[in-house]
């Protein structure tokens, strides 16, 4: 996919046998050789203590801006195209030279990671001189604590989803009137005005004894026997007083 479909098949597994020479290379050169900045095995061990993907590349050019070039050439590794050096937590770095090698080239290579790599990373640079490179800049990069080109995408549309979320108003809602409870009615019972029954007397019983003897046939039936005040007892007073 990276050398195209019509590339031969033999030569594209000499490139990437090339590609990865050239990075077993470059760690080992920052590990055995000592340098005019020196890059030990400590410094390689505390870069690759950073979690996440990493990227080991090696880019070599010549010219007028051959700095920039190799710079290039190691962070834009081929066969990591998903994996891009930028947001890097740890980032190691060594400039291989001959003695033509100036100032300038050397902050360029340095300044160009560091506008790459996460604003919090530990960046580490190193240098070293070779006689037999005269006219050549070789730049080996160890990036660690990377991120993937999909990773990198999928955290900003998954903070867009949580703050459209967010943002939703809350409607409030309308609040709940309980009805009181029935209380229960009150059963008024009528009260019945009656009058105090009347104690017979003796004359109410005289009269209720005659009246009874004139119903079994006994007397006929006198009412002036009975007083005035016999007409005025209730009937059921008189069988009492019987």
């Amino acid at each position: 996919k990276v050398l195209g479909g019509d590339f031969v098949m033999t030569k594209a597994f000499d490139y990437a046998n090339e590609v990865l020479h050239g990075a077993v290379q470059g760690i080992a050169e920052l590990i055995t050789r000592p340098g005019l900045i020196n890059v030990d095995f400590e410094d390689v061990r505390t870069v690759m203590g950073c979690k996440g993907y990493a990227l080991m590349g090696v880019g070599v050019a010549t010219g007028e801006d051959r700095a920039t070039a190799a710079t290039q050439k190691a962070i834009n590794n081929p066969l990591l195209e998903d994996v891009k050096i930028e947001g890097a937590k740890g980032v190691l770095v060594n400039v291989t030279a001959g003695p033509d090698l100036t100032m300038q080239e050397w902050d360029d290579v340095g300044n160009m990671i560091d506008q790459l790599a996460d604003a919090q990373a530990n960046v580490i640079v190193g240098t070293s001189i070779d006689e037999g490179m005269e006219g050549e800049l070789r730049v080996t990069v160890v990036a660690t604590g990377l991120e993937s080109a999909g990773e990198a995408q999928a955290v900003p549309s998954a903070v867009r989803r949580r703050a459209k979320v967010e943002e939703q108003p809350v409607e409030p809602q309308p609040a709940e009137v309980l009805e009181p409870a029935p209380q229960p009615q009150q059963v008024q019972t009528p009260v019945m005005d009656l009058e105090p029954p009347v104690p017979p007397t003796a004359a109410t019983a005289q009269a209720g004894l005659a009246a009874r003897r004139v119903a079994n046939g006994d007397e006929r039936a006198d009412i002036t026997q009975f007083g005035d005040g016999f007409l005025d007892i209730p009937t059921f007073m008189r069988r009492q007083a019987d």
